[in-house]
């Protein structure tokens, strides 16, 4: 069976994802030139890079490591009391939870629930 097409915000997501990821590499780079950045920018920019275009090709395991990651924005934003920083994060998981989504990766709740 063919895979279905991405659902549009799954390919806004991962394109926003990629391009972050392309940027801060770019950034880090660049601006290493300058002064020193830490190391951390580098592999967030990496991890972005490589979460989009799983997302984009319909990785099932890009999903589940993008639940893992946005469970743990959440997760840091409740610790920091940072309780705008975790309105994102949750629409994002919110909208991983749905059907065309979960279709387009192969993923069954009802097995997980």
């Amino acid at each position: 069976m063919p895979k279905p097409h991405a659902p549009v915000g799954i390919t806004i997501l991962s394109g926003l994802m990629i391009g972050g990821g392309v940027l801060g590499i770019l950034l880090f780079f660049v601006s290493g030139l300058l002064f020193a950045l830490p190391f951390e920018q580098l592999a967030y920019s990496v991890l972005y890079l490589v979460l989009g275009y799983g997302l984009w090709k319909g990785v099932r395991l890009s999903w589940w490591f993008g639940v893992v990651v946005y469970s743990l924005t959440i997760a840091l934003g409740l610790l920091s009391r940072n309780f705008i920083a975790i309105v994102i994060p949750v629409v994002i998981l919110y909208y991983f939870a749905r059907k065309n989504v979960t279709t387009y990766f192969g993923v069954d709740l009802k097995k997980i629930m």
